[in-house]
């Protein structure tokens, strides 16, 4: 296998880690801001957690045995397209927290605000339910992977 190819997707992985960890620190700080949204939030907090773990044993058998064992271009193609896909999910997420975050960094917080995270409840709802089926695929990967 071209060592260009898996260094390609396991830049793709360190990319996704990147935003979960990234997604994980800013609702760290919005829970503390929105009592109301504490469910919401450990969910997609743990849920990060548990794609991130399972990205980064992705990124590590890329790396020790994609690269030496010589898999074939097409299952490297379909890995990396798949986790551009997830990138592309927690991408969406990130956005989406980054807005109501920058709402809430202000000292006082206005109604106007508050209301802003819950009416976005059904949206933080449906990010939470992605992310458990990205991390149900991510536990197959694994699993197909035998890592």
């Amino acid at each position: 296998m071209d060592p260009v190819s898996a260094l390609s997707v396991a830049g793709v992985a360190l990319q996704l880690v990147g935003l979960c960890v990234s997604v994980s620190q800013s609702l760290s700080s919005l829970k503390d801001k929105y009592d109301e949204a504490g469910k919401t939030i450990r969910g997609i907090k743990r849920y990060c957690k548990v794609i991130e773990f399972a990205v980064r044993k992705v990124q590590h058998w890329i790396e020790t045995t994609v690269a030496s064992s010589g898999v074939v271009a097409p299952e490297l193609a379909a890995l990396q397209f798949t986790l551009q896909e997830y990138t592309e999910v927690v991408q969406d997420l990130k956005d989406d927290v980054d807005k109501i975050v920058g709402s809430a960094d202000e000292d006082t917080l206005r109604r106007g605000q508050k209301f802003k995270f819950v009416w976005n409840q059904d949206i933080m709802q449906q990010h939470l339910q992605e992310l458990h089926y990205l991390s149900s695929a991510l536990h197959l990967l694994l699993d197909a992977t035998q890592l």
